[in-house]
């Protein structure tokens, strides 16, 4: 499975950050919250909340599905999406820390922990230095009256130990389409497909797709990856309206 060498260097150095922090949030995907966990991660020993995030893209049914699931089995979690507000999303996530507390968020690409950082470091705020008894060099934000955090992104990225992990990933843009064979696409349609309640075959809506876009190449006939590659896109920004690609009860 996809697993580039730089990946084992940026888990490295995120294990190595988790060691100064007592705090993790944990950011994902509304639309497939087991698909970016982070459950090959040492969390056992940290407090962790579970954020879902992308709940505007995500069918809002599911999503309190989820929210229920996670509470029953004893998790934090809290939900948002890019246009809630600071306020409401800082009052939300203080009913969760304490006084002092280090905190760092961390997710797997593209579940918008860079959005979420910027929400909780505001724009009033500063860079602090070395925090007495914590590991020198690294940089922290004051938040709140005393709580801090590290500000530097969790970069976090999981092993694909199976095909349908891919398929999911790929249709919230977690993976790069260029970096899947076309059986990860075939099962990420399918995926899709059913949540649209679409007949056709892959290919068959990739033609229909392509024609309407106008992703033609000589002689008028579709170009297929150009046309897989747009349609991923769109999938993944939510243009196909609301779609969750999990449910608790298929887990």
């Amino acid at each position: 499975m996809w697993y580039p060498g730089h990946i084992s260097k940026a888990r490295k150095s995120v294990e190595k950050m988790l060691k100064v922090v007592n705090v993790v949030i944990e950011v994902r995907d509304a639309r497939a919250p087991m698909a970016t966990s982070a459950h090959d991660v040492g969390l056992s020993r940290k407090k962790r909340i579970v954020l879902l995030n992308k709940t505007d893209l995500a069918d809002d049914a599911v999503t309190k599905m989820w929210i229920h699931f996670f509470r029953k089995n004893g998790e934090l979690v809290l939900s948002t999406n890019k246009f809630e507000d600071r306020k409401s999303f800082i009052k939300k996530l203080n009913m969760y820390l304490s006084s002092g507390d280090r905190v760092m968020v961390l997710g797997v690409p593209n579940t918008g922990k860079s959005t979420i950082i910027n929400k909780i470091r505001g724009k009033k705020v500063s860079a602090v230095g070395g925090v007495p008894g914590i590991t020198k060099g690294l940089q922290w934000i004051t938040f709140g009256k005393d709580k801090k955090l590290l500000d530097t992104p969790g970069i976090l990225y999981k092993r694909l130990f199976s095909k349908e992990l891919s398929a999911k990933l790929l249709l919230i843009g977690a993976l790069p389409v260029e970096k899947v064979d076309f059986e990860i696409m075939e099962i990420a349609f399918d995926i899709f497909r059913k949540k649209i309640n679409e007949q056709r075959s892959f290919m068959e809506f990739l033609e229909s797709y392509g024609k309407r876009r106008g992703i033609l190449i000589k002689g008028g006939e579709v170009d297929h990856n150009r046309a897989a590659y747009m349609l991923f896109a769109e999938i993944a920004n939510g243009k196909f309206g609301k779609i969750s690609f999990e449910i608790p009860k298929e887990i």
